[in-house]
């Protein structure tokens, strides 16, 4: 039995945990770029023809085959911004989302050596527009509450949990952000990172400095 618990003690010390379930991985780029002396988020408005067309998103997609999220974040920049690795200065991760279906992580770049003017974006991408970092340090998301209704199947066994159909299912819930814009609406996701980001930047007083 003493030889049971050392065999389990091992392969747990030795396993690398990750999150469980059937998530898909996906990786976006936060883009800076520098325009007029000024630091501004890249933002690119998804293409009517491809899935959630009209949103507005970062650079990014899922991570191929044998493939670090890193390397995704920056292929897919390279391929929807037609910009080359080259001129993509890799910053670093920041914090990533997880859920049951996916988990996307985050990067941050500067887009070198390149005018907003010069960038020639692909067909999944309808428009491009950039926010100084100044604008959405001063301006705060706008957050509401969001719940989900549960549906049950109605295969599902009742008879084998407590209480059956009177089972009080947790109702997931989460925060959705809104930037308002000048002349844009910026939510979901991409708000959330967004968000996130500034926190990071305004945690470590980078704020405080004139840009």
């Amino acid at each position: 039995m003493t030889q049971s618990f050392a065999r389990i003690k091992q392969i747990v010390e030795n396993y690398q945990p990750e999150p469980y379930g059937q998530q898909k991985h996906y990786a976006v780029l936060i883009p800076l770029i520098e325009i007029d002396g000024q630091l501004h988020i890249l933002y690119e408005v998804r293409a009517a023809h491809i899935s959630q067309g009209g949103d507005t998103s970062f650079p990014g997609g899922a991570v191929d085959p044998g493939e670090s999220f890193q390397e995704a974040a920056i292929r897919e920049t390279f391929e929807e911004l037609r910009i080359p690795s080259q001129q993509i200065e890799f910053f670093g991760e920041i914090d990533y989302n997880v859920t049951e279906w996916a988990i996307m992580r985050c990067f941050v770049g500067l887009l070198k050596d390149i005018s907003l003017a010069d960038i020639d974006y692909n067909e999944e991408v309808e428009r491009l527009f950039t926010v100084p970092l100044n604008f959405l340090a001063k301006n705060e998301p706008i957050s509401y509450s969001v719940t989900y209704d549960t549906q049950i199947g109605e295969d599902f066994p009742y008879e084998l949990i407590t209480h059956g159909r009177n089972y009080r299912w947790r109702e997931p819930h989460h925060n959705i952000l809104f930037y308002r814009l000048p002349n844009e609406i910026l939510w979901g996701l991409t708000a959330n990172l967004t968000s996130r980001f500034i926190h990071i930047l305004r945690d470590q007083h980078f704020f405080d400095f004139d840009m």
